[in-house]
């Protein structure tokens, strides 16, 4: 426990594969972490604790228990945390439960110096209004004042075992983060040394190229594994799926380079180190196979406005997407 961290706060909105990480990294350097959790999870976590396993692909690194405490709580519903001083507001549930009703229950509780950090499961609107002013309907109803908001991404292969076991399977680039405004940079490095002493995090130039390189990435190889039904150590020996990857990649970076973003990778870059975590499935085709709403739509929805604002079209990827919903019966 690091003494100057013992009283910062933090809410993490999701026990799942990421959230359930990002609670361990907070409790191990000694934050007060609260979890909002649904029926299930929140039950087995009162009674059991939380479970964290942490590998390098099969070789385990840590295996923690967190029993709920004074430093480590689990509820229901935010509306139970009103009144107390928050630090971090962290957002890690599925894209479907991402929408103004919960927005505006944060927008609640957090203050003006409260760091919020959105999901990354695809193009936000924030990001999409830095680039064209205007053009989004009620966007202020969707996302969050910039001046609080932390972007980050989350490279890594985690998946919820149980309702309170995460089994974390390889740790790519972690946690690259950086605030949008000035006013959160303090936190953001306090944040930053957090994920680096138990995980990565490393310094990122432009959190708008970060936001939407991972994006792109998650619509590229989760189309690819939905498309095949392939892991990622299958997906490896497939040309056609590197091939497909490879196309989708490269479409959406028209629009990246149309709007001046540079990123220190390229894309075959961003390939091999995505295909690193061979003992992982994309989190879509996980979805998929256990009947769970897929957040494609949502993803694909994202890159479907920025193309349509830009007028940079993605037809390869359009028509992959068209397929898909058809060949697996997608809603």
């Amino acid at each position: 426990m690091d003494k100057k961290f013992k009283n910062m706060r933090a809410i993490i909105i999701g026990c799942g594969a990421i959230g359930g990480h990002i609670a361990y990294c907070l409790y191990e350097r000694g934050f007060d972490v609260l979890i909002i959790a649904k029926q299930d999870t929140y039950e087995r976590i009162k009674k059991n604790g939380l479970r964290v396993q942490i590998n390098k692909n099969k070789k385990i690194l840590k295996n923690k228990c967190i029993k709920v405490n004074n430093k480590f709580k689990v509820y229901r519903s935010l509306e139970d945390l009103k009144g107390l001083k928050i630090d971090f507001i962290f957002i890690t549930v599925k894209l479907k439960d991402y929408n103004s009703r919960l927005i505006k229950t944060i927008s609640k509780l957090a203050d003006k110096n409260t760091a919020i950090i959105p999901p990354c499961t695809n193009i936000p609107l924030w990001w999409i209004n830095n680039f064209f002013k205007n053009k989004i309907k009620n966007k202020r109803k969707n996302y969050f004042k910039i001046e609080n908001i932390i972007g980050m991404t989350m490279w890594l292969s985690s998946e919820k075992k149980t309702p309170n076991k995460i089994l974390v399977k390889h740790i790519q680039r972690g946690y690259p983060l950086k605030a949008i405004s000035a006013k959160m940079n303090k936190k953001a490095d306090k944040l930053r040394s957090v994920f680096r002493s138990v995980s990565k995090s490393p310094l990122v130039k432009n959190i708008y190229s970060e936001i939407y390189i991972k994006s792109l990435n998650a619509l590229a190889f989760n189309m690819a594994a939905l498309y095949y039904q392939q892991n990622n150590k299958s997906l490896k020996k497939n040309k056609k799926a590197m091939q497909m990857v490879g196309k989708i990649m490269l479409e959406g970076e028209k629009i990246m380079n149309s709007l001046k973003i540079k990123h220190h990778q390229n894309y075959k870059e961003r390939i091999n180190q995505t295909l690193s975590s061979s003992v992982h499935t994309m989190s879509m085709l996980t979805d998929f196979k256990k009947r769970k709403e897929l957040e494609l739509k949502y993803l694909w929805g994202s890159f479907d406005s920025v193309s349509k604002i830009s007028k940079i079209k993605m037809p390869f990827s359009k028509n992959i997407y068209t397929n898909l919903i058809k060949k697996l019966k997608i809603k």
